[in-house]
């Protein structure tokens, strides 16, 4: 479900137009369509056309600028602590920690990372206790190639095993900072 917001910002009068800025974002804006014919349908690529052809004039920065700072409070991003309100996790989070385990790969050097770390995610899957690697050959299929058959899938494995802390476990697995104070 989508929302449309109306709001009115206040806008200086532009004095004069930044030319060289503009310049630098048509060019971005050439390289991104090209990279996005050849990718095919990249989504993050659509994503930085959009908001570079929205920021293409020094006007239409000006507007995105003052719109993007009234609506920030209504963002689920921000990190501005003025509209953050501290939730307290850490009863489940060190219950989790203490007793709770991920699946995670082992590779053949002894390294252990949890499952959607970006070293497994990008380039294989799990299924059935079995690592295969992803988009193979000309088709694009997943298969177990010599590479995914030497990986080993460890079901379970401790979160204490995995990190040397609780402050790493709850950054590093969840994204979640770590507030000492609270």
């Amino acid at each position: 479900m989508h929302y449309s917001t109306i709001i009115t910002v206040d806008i200086p009068p532009i004095e004069e137009e930044d030319w060289k800025a503009n310049e630098e974002i048509q060019n971005s804006i050439v390289e991104l369509k090209k990279e996005i014919s050849e990718t095919k349908d990249d989504i993050l690529l659509n994503i930085l056309l959009r908001e570079a052809m929205e920021k293409a004039t020094t006007f239409s920065r000006e507007v995105s600028d003052k719109v993007s700072d009234k609506m920030e409070r209504y963002c689920s991003n921000t990190d501005n602590l003025d509209y953050l309100e501290f939730e307290d996790l850490t009863e489940g989070l060190t219950k989790e920690y203490n007793a709770g385990g991920t699946l995670c790969i082992q590779f053949p050097n002894g390294l252990i990372v949890p499952r959607f770390s970006r070293q497994v995610c990008g380039k294989y899957t799990v299924e059935d206790g079995k690592v295969y690697q992803k988009n193979f050959g000309p088709f694009k299929q997943k298969k177990r190639t010599k590479k995914s058959r030497r990986l080993k899938v460890l079901e379970d494995y401790p979160f204490q095993k995995l990190y040397k802390s609780y402050e790493q476990f709850v950054e590093d697995y969840y994204g979640y900072p770590y507030f000492e104070e609270h």
